[in-house]
Parts: C-alpha cells; sequence; structure tokens
C-alpha cells in the first residue's frame, strides 16, 4: 500500500532501492477474481504434494 501523496511527489511507486525480481508464472499467480484465486489453490495443493 502506498500513500496518495508519495505517488503524487514521486510519481511512480517504487522506491530509491527497488529492484526487479523475475518470477516464474507458477510462483505469481495474479488473483484478481475467484476463478483466479480457485487456480491458486490448485497450483499451491499441486506444489504441498511435491506435484510441481
Amino acid at each position: 500500500m502506498a500513500k496518495p501523496e508519495a505517488y503524487l511527489k514521486q510519481k511512480h511507486f517504487f522506491g530509491a532501492r527497488s529492484i526487479a525480481y523475475m518470477m516464474s508464472d507458477v510462483d505469481s499467480v495474479d488473483i484478481d477474481h475467484a476463478l483466479d484465486y480457485e487456480l491458486a489453490k490448485i497450483i499451491m495443493n499441486k506444489r504441498l504434494h511435491g506435484k510441481i
């Protein structure tokens, strides 16, 4: 979460020490909807049981 004042001052959400971090699709599931959440649960269950 960021404060609106910080964004308006800097014009971006990244801090001075921000760096990029590459992640696979499986490690970075974007959850925007209920279906995305269900997919994330399936992936997590498979990971817990050593299938991914």
